[in-house]
């Protein structure tokens, strides 16, 4: 555990009810874009859940599932945004159509290899670029 800090071990129990979620985005996300009224990651869209402020969560897993969701959202939200205007031309409304997106899109590249950073947790990847 990383810094004294144990993660919470789930039981059975959290996964029976159906505690599962996605990490990232899924491909219709990325092709709809944040803006579209029908996006997991839309505020509008009806499909994130609500903070509870005046009741309890019904369970753990609930109050779990629904921060997770509005954090996803929140992270996710400019580089779907990117996404779906680089690769698919999907434009968000008027107000934000001239806002300056973080990303950059890389042709011709290939992934020569993976190693693993067990200090940091994470993965190394080596990428090959042709800047023909």
């Amino acid at each position: 555990a990383a810094m004294g800090w144990t993660p919470p071990r789930f039981s059975t129990e959290s996964a029976a009810e159906g505690f599962a979620v996605e990490l990232f985005p899924c491909p219709q996300d990325l092709r709809l874009g944040p803006d579209h009224r029908e996006s997991p990651l839309n505020p509008d869209s009806g499909l994130l859940p609500p903070i509870r402020v005046q009741e309890p969560y019904p369970s753990f897993a609930d109050y779990i599932r629904t921060q997770f969701q509005l954090l996803k959202a929140d992270c996710f939200t400019l580089f779907t945004r990117s996404v779906a205007r680089q690769l698919f031309q999907v434009y968000p409304p008027a107000q934000e159509a001239d806002a300056w997106l973080p990303m950059v899109a890389y042709r011709n590249v290939d992934l020569v290899g993976t190693a693993p950073l067990p200090h940091h947790q994470g993965l190394c990847q080596l990428l090959s670029f042709d800047a023909s």
